[in-house]
């Protein structure tokens, strides 16, 4: 047993002189293997970690590059935010301190020979009185008498002329109208009648010499719509353009509480209106023809119980001119 032990340690000996013993083979020393493949794993672990540092230097720069950047963008936001406030706010104290008066507002040319631009009155073609004829070229419509202090301010606007009607309304306005539109009212009628003139087309024979003409029948089918905003609060008004796809429609105008917009359309065109704070939310979307070519918007019931003097006075405008739409459209 004891020489068995002596030979095994002897063998253990020699092994270990083997790896970590030179030899003297040539003069030259021998690495072992193993001591090879030690040398490759540090490094190949050196070479990892270099490269691991580069990668997080890489990504610092990048970092550093971006935030760079954002700083950049957030500083012009700012700057734009600022001078946007400031716009803002100088053109709010303006309109706050511009009167009526003030206001750059176009007014049509008066030239000579246009009388009727000179003189021109608001309430010149209506008459309230018993008309001495009642045929081609007139029309009778119905006042409904709650509107009669309307008529009062148009008939004041004119006989001051006030285009912007800013002064205060009188007590009592005298005129000859008038006074047969209250002697109407005050015999307990809802309705006041009243006549104004109107164009009527003329036939093709009045204004040809020959018997034979006929009417040209015109292949342009476009009319004019108009769109009224009985809310207090703005609109905008879009033509939902065609396909009929979000990105379609096009802006037309935004309408001002109680205030209305014209524009020229053909038949099938349709219209919508949203918020002025949410263009894709539609409060309501028509397709017109020539014999609908009016809509009126409108959105509380008891709306003209809850106004301000102002926006008031616009709405009650805006239903006597439906009044008179009313007849004049038939």
């Amino acid at each position: 047993l004891y020489s068995l032990y002596k030979s095994r340690l002897s063998n253990c000996r020699v092994n270990i002189a083997i790896i970590i013993m030179p030899s003297s083979l040539n003069g030259q020393a021998t690495i072992s293997p193993m001591a090879r493949d030690h040398d490759d794993d540090t490094n190949k672990k050196e070479e990892w970690e270099d490269n691991d540092a580069d990668d997080k230097e890489e990504e610092e720069e990048e970092d550093d590059s971006i935030w760079a950047d954002m700083r950049i963008a957030w500083k012009q936001h700012l700057v734009a935010i600022v001078v946007a406030l400031l716009a803002a706010t100088v053109g709010y104290l303006h309109l706050q301190t511009t009167t009526p008066e003030q206001q750059v507002i176009v007014e049509p040319v008066v030239g000579e020979g246009h009388p009727h631009v000179t003189n021109y009155q608001r309430m010149a073609n209506i008459s309230f009185c018993e008309a001495d004829n009642i045929g081609s070229g007139m029309l009778d419509f119905r006042v409904p008498v709650k509107y009669l202090p309307v008529l009062e301010r148009h008939y004041q606007a004119d006989m001051d002329g006030d285009n912007h009607y800013a002064q205060a309304v009188s007590t009592e306005i005298q005129h000859d109208e008038l006074d047969c539109a209250r002697a109407l009212a005050a015999s307990g009628q809802n309705l006041v009648s009243a006549f104004t003139t109107v164009y009527k087309t003329p036939s093709i024979q009045a204004i040809t010499r020959s018997v034979k003409s006929e009417a040209a029948v015109l292949g342009f089918n476009g009319f004019a719509a108009k769109f009224i905003n009985l809310s207090p609060t703005p609109k905008l008004l879009f033509w939902d353009g065609r396909g009929g796809h979000a990105n379609s429609a096009k802006l037309i105008a935004e309408i001002p509480p109680m205030e209305s917009v014209g524009t020229a359309t053909t038949p099938g065109q349709s219209f919508s209106l949203t918020p002025v704070y949410d263009s894709s939310h539609h409060l309501g979307r028509w397709t017109l023809t020539a014999d609908e070519a009016m809509v009126v918007y409108t959105e509380e019931s008891n709306l003209e119980h809850n106004l301000s003097p102002d926006l008031q006075l616009k709405y009650e405008m805006q239903q006597l001119n439906l009044a008179y739409a009313r007849d004049y459209m038939i």
